[in-house]
């Protein structure tokens, strides 16, 4: 297929063929499931108990962020590694 239906970048001209007859075939069910998608949230948003699951989760995955950067930041440490260090210490040498 390289030499006749694709072209240098690799597009293939059956798949593109193929993936506009899908969309062509399936557009009712894909507006369909598109307007499912966005507008589950705001049910799932307008349920109490979903939300104070959520709150729940970003809290534990903040607090994970937290002990984290604490385990690997020591106090006063801008950036990860010592990186503020060197480039103090570099400004400092320009200086």
């Amino acid at each position: 297929l390289t030499g006749f239906f694709c072209d240098r970048k690799g597009i293939c001209l059956v798949g593109v063929i193929n993936y506009m007859k899908f969309i062509k075939n399936n557009f009712p069910a894909l507006i369909l499931i598109a307007f499912v998608a966005m507008f589950s949230t705001f049910i799932f948003l307008n349920n109490r108990e979903f939300k104070d699951v959520l709150v729940r989760g970003i809290k534990k995955i903040k607090n994970l962020v937290y002990y984290e950067a604490t385990i690997h930041n020591p106090e006063g440490d801008m950036l990860p590694d010592n990186i503020d260090n060197s480039i103090i210490s570099k400004v400092k040498d320009i200086f």
